[in-house]
Parts: structure tokens; sequence; C-alpha cells
């Protein structure tokens, strides 16, 4: 664990991966921030004008999504996941070291399934020029969100299991408050 104000410095693999989770990360924000934004304004025209404001709802759930997907790579940055620990209490340390490797990899394999699977969607809703019901946005733009946003999340539990779950430096704003 990192004590006091110490910092950690991360070599060429390990700092490019902070910096795509992290911009990952940002705008997972963003597009929360906006869909508050989008069902706020929406709410004030229905209850001004009384009329929905039908874009805002399809427009939401996209950014839902994205923002949904796009925090899951800082998620295991962070280790902050659900973790089942049923089996750390009662086996020895090398063991549980191995189990962690080997759900490590099962994650990756998962993951790599779910990319390929996203991607072919990705493209085949491109190929189809698929567009949404409302909006008529091209489709294809929110497909590509879920496979970039688990691929990096292999990426980063690839680093992580290579690395043995070093302390790493944190992406979240430090808690430190100032006296």
């Amino acid at each position: 664990m990192l004590k006091g104000n110490e910092k950690i410095t991360l070599k060429w693999p390990g700092f490019a991966i902070y910096w795509i989770v992290k911009v990952q990360l940002w705008l997972a924000v963003c597009a929360a921030a906006l869909m508050v934004l989008l069902v706020f304004t929406a709410s004030l025209i229905r209850y001004f004008f009384y009329a929905p404001w039908s874009p805002t709802e399809e427009l939401v759930g996209f950014l839902f999504y994205s923002s949904c997907f796009l925090c899951l790579p800082a998620t295991t940055w962070e280790a902050r996941h659900i973790q089942i620990s049923l089996f750390d209490n009662v086996l020895p340390i090398p063991l549980r070291a191995a189990l962690k490797n080997l759900a490590a990899l099962c994650l990756i394999i998962m993951l790599g399934v779910l990319v390929i699977y996203g991607l072919e969607n990705a493209v085949f809703t491109h190929s189809l020029g698929a567009r949404s019901e409302m909006t008529k946005m091209a489709l294809y733009p929110w497909m590509f969100v879920m496979p970039f946003s688990l691929g990096s999340m292999a990426i980063v539990e690839c680093y992580l299991m290579v690395n043995k779950h070093q302390d790493l430096p944190s992406i979240l704003p430090s808690k430190e408050t100032k006296p």
C-alpha cells in the first residue's frame, strides 16, 4: 500500500493503459452528466409546455449504455468490482494466488468472446445502415462502445495479472482533505 504522498511511476505499457482507462472514465462521467441534463431539460419542457421531447428518451438510453460500459475498465483498474471471497479465508496463500490467476484468465477469455461477438454485431449494424427509430442516428458508433470497453477491460486485467496486482496510481480523484 502507498503511504503518505508517495507517487508511483508507470513504465510504457502501464502508463498508456492508465491514460486510456482514465479517458474512458471521464467519457463515462460526461455521458452521465449529459444524460442528467437531458432528463432535466425534458422534464422542464414537459412541465412548462405539456409536450414530451421524445428524442431525449432515445439519447438518454444510448448515453446510459455508454456510461455503463465506459466505466468498466476503471472499476477493474481500481479493483472496485464485485469479488467473491469464499475461498480467500480457507485456502493457503499460494493456492489463493493460483485461484486469482485462474479467475482472471476466465474473465479475459469471457471478455474476448464478448468483444468478438460485439464487434460482429457492430459491423453488421454498420453494414445494414441501421438507424435509431426516433432520431435516425446511426447505431454503429454506439454499438462499438461495448467491444471497445470490454477489450480495454481485458487489457487492464492482463496487465494486472502480469504485474501481480501491485500498487497502482489511482484514477479517481484523491479523497484527502486539507486541514
